[in-house]
């Protein structure tokens, strides 16, 4: 089980990692006026997935 913990542990950091990167960029497109709602929509459904990968991953820990 600590196999599967610490590798959905690392999917949940990769996942946090792109969605910073995805903000970013939407960010960016705020400044240049273009539209980044999309950007947004993208970055909070990572962030989304990267909290349950979390999750997931501290229940098997404790298991």
């Amino acid at each position: 089980m600590s196999v599967i913990s610490s590798a959905l542990f690392i999917v949940a950091i990769v996942f946090f990692i792109v969605s910073i990167v995805t903000f970013e960029i939407g960010t960016k497109k705020v400044k240049e006026k273009k539209a980044h709602k999309k950007y947004d929509k993208i970055g909070f459904r990572l962030l989304y997935i990267s909290i349950l990968f979390a999750g997931i991953s501290i229940l098997f820990a404790i298991i």
